[in-house]
């Protein structure tokens, strides 16, 4: 993974007429097809940096480049995974799965063929005609991730999609996103409060600094793939990179400048 799929220099953002810096001077080279796990406290630039790489937004200063391609010119490369599901309530998980496909105005066949491939991918085959509203947390989490891969965005922007989740859910989830992302081969940023999701699910993990936002550290993950959790929390060069982290975000809550990002806590 050598190619810089996503290259963000000299990135600043600034909102209420630049009184309030939530980024300064972010450079960073996010590789094809890794995922790129970023954690830090609250308020310190994590979600703004995602909608910085969805075009959603503007940066104040800097460059963002996907492929080559400000960010806002290439919005069809990216898919946005949410912390709150983001489903439609009055449309079914396959209407929900099959949204992006019909607003890409892709073939009715194909949208059939993919809606139903990732709806069974996610574990959702036989829900495909319920709504989110009869369906648990971790099944509208699952119908929002096969939305977001049913387009075939070849990078996928993850806003900590499992923080509302409860502690069982949220590892089996993170089971099957690794499992799922063994086989799309995506590029996937993946942002997270919970360090042991991070570490179990990046190829590398930022570690921010309270707000204004910077990258303190990148560090490599150096654990086998494909991944299990019972096996990966089990090997200690896990453990070394997961206290690592919470001493370097406990260093900068000590600092008064921001709260610690609990290991497996939430925002």
């Amino acid at each position: 993974m050598t190619q810089a799929k996503i290259q963000l220099r000299g990135v600043s953002k600034s909102f209420n007429r630049g009184t309030v810096t939530a980024l300064d001077k972010i450079d960073l080279d996010i590789h094809q097809n890794e995922v790129f796990c970023i954690v830090g406290p609250s308020g310190c630039g994590k979600t703004t940096l995602l909608r910085l790489l969805n075009g959603l937004i503007q940066v104040t200063e800097g460059s963002v480049m996907i492929d080559g391609r400000d960010a806002d010119e290439a919005v069809g490369e990216t898919a946005m995974v949410f912390q709150h599901f983001g489903l439609f309530p009055w449309k079914t998980v396959y209407e929900n799965v099959a949204y992006g496909l019909r607003l890409r105005r892709r073939p009715k066949d194909e949208i059939d063929e993919q809606a139903r491939r990732y709806i069974g991918m996610t574990g959702l085959k036989g829900f495909e005609y319920v709504y989110p509203h009869q369906l648990s947390g971790g099944m509208r989490q699952r119908a929002g991730l096969a939305r977001a891969l049913a387009v075939h965005s070849n990078i996928l922007l993850m806003d900590e999609p499992f923080a509302a989740l409860d502690a069982q859910t949220r590892e089996f989830l993170q089971d099957e996103l690794a499992g799922i992302w063994a086989v799309e081969q995506k590029t996937v940023v993946f942002i997270t409060h919970s360090i042991d999701e991070a570490v179990f699910l990046g190829d590398r993990v930022a570690i921010m600094t309270p707000r204004p936002g910077r990258v303190k550290e990148i560090l490599k993950v150096d654990l086998p793939r494909p991944r299990d959790m019972i096996a990966s929390k089990s090997d200690p060069r896990y453990m070394e990179l997961r206290n690592y982290i919470w001493t370097q975000l406990k260093e900068d809550g000590q600092g008064g400048n921001g709260a610690v990002a609990a290991a497996g806590g939430e925002r």
